[in-house]
């Protein structure tokens, strides 16, 4: 099975190695050897597979298979235009994804409502106060003196 990352060399052996680790060493660069061909093979495949796709995408964009930028309705619009009104499909997805830049424009082509807070976020009249009751209904946590600590 081809690796998909580029294999490791192995580790050298020590300067004072023996015969059986050198041996064992030179196997380990046959087998990295045989790790590193097969990375190839499989980087060649995937250059070759990259090449006919593009080949492809330009064959079908040469044919015209993507159609004509006019009747995409595609324009040269900017924010500016956006901000104006214009009706094309970029300026409206641009008006959706930037409410904040159309409202401090002061544009007239944005909702400037809020969307009203549901039910269970409603603020209820008297929350202050009870959360106030119920703060000092609390007992209190904090560390009390000893009775035999000496203080100073």
């Amino acid at each position: 099975m081809p690796t998909q990352t580029k294999p490791k060399p192995p580790a050298k052996p020590e300067v004072k190695a023996t015969r059986k680790a050198l041996l064992a060493y030179h196997s380990e660069l046959q087998k990295y050897h045989e790790k590193l061909d097969e990375w190839e093979e499989l980087l060649s495949k995937r250059q070759a597979e990259l090449i006919e796709d593009k080949e492809s995408f330009e064959a079908l964009d040469e044919e015209g298979w993507w159609g004509d930028d006019e009747e995409d309705g595609e324009c040269e619009c900017g924010p500016s235009d956006a901000l104006d009104g214009c009706e094309c499909k970029t300026c409206g997805s641009w008006r959706e994804f930037n409410p904040a830049a159309m409202r401090a424009a002061g544009s007239k082509y944005v909702d400037t409502t809020r969307r009203p807070l549901p039910a269970s976020l409603q603020p209820v009249v008297g929350d202050e106060v009870q959360f106030l009751e119920k703060l000092f209904e609390l007992k209190d946590k904090r560390r009390k003196p000893s009775k035999h600590r000496i203080t100073p």
